[in-house]
């Protein structure tokens, strides 16, 4: 039994982010699979659901108000951060101008990256957590939709975030990159509605 598992471990291949790009575009992947690269691993992205879906464009709303004039948001792109990662965050804030943005803009010039998760909350909170602290990410949220909150990552460190800190609803968050002027974000205001429990 352990023979079995050892082969299958020598097996593995890590991709690097190069290797990952040309499978793409040769069309290996099936039409219409959403996958991305985490530490030189091939993962395929769950479905979303529709308080998913509600949530990404309430956060990308709030934050292309924050940024305005400063950066772009990028919403769900392959995002290159390094030579075995190329996630797909749910939004990633961007320096400069969408115009001119390049499809793949370096990391210094990323200021905040933004998960909403659900069904993916372990793997966001750790994994997506180190991957980002590691590519030096300044500001990674999650947003929990769950527990309706927002779990902020500061202080990126090799092995994650030196701070987490969770705000709930009736709080607030501030991206600490955007412009001095910028209003702190409600977090109320990045989360679906509450469901009824009629």
């Amino acid at each position: 039994m352990g023979s079995t598992s050892a082969m299958v471990d020598a097996a593995r291949h890590a991709w690097t982010a190069e290797e990952y790009q040309r499978a793409s575009e040769a069309g290996v992947f099936p039409p219409g699979l959403r996958t991305e690269l985490i530490e030189g691993e091939i993962l395929e992205m769950s479905a979303q659901g529709a308080d998913h879906v509600r949530a990404v464009l309430k956060v990308g709303k709030r934050l292309r108000e924050r940024f305005a004039g400063m950066a772009h948001v990028r919403v769900q792109m392959t995002l290159p951060l390094g030579a075995r990662r190329v996630p797909e965050p749910d939004l990633a804030v961007v320096r400069g101008d969408e115009d001119d943005a390049p499809a793949a803009p370096p990391a210094a010039d990323v200021l905040l990256i933004v998960e909403v998760s659900d069904w993916t909350l372990a793997f966001d909170r750790a994994d997506k957590a180190r991957m980002y602290a590691r590519s030096g990410v300044a500001d990674y949220w999650v947003v929990n939709l769950r527990a309706r909150q927002v779990e902020v990552h500061r202080g990126p460190d090799a092995p994650g975030y030196a701070d987490v800190r969770a705000f709930a609803e009736g709080e607030s968050v501030r991206p600490p990159l955007a412009p001095p002027d910028a209003a702190p974000i409600p977090v109320t205001d990045l989360l679906p509605p509450p469901e009824d429990d009629d």
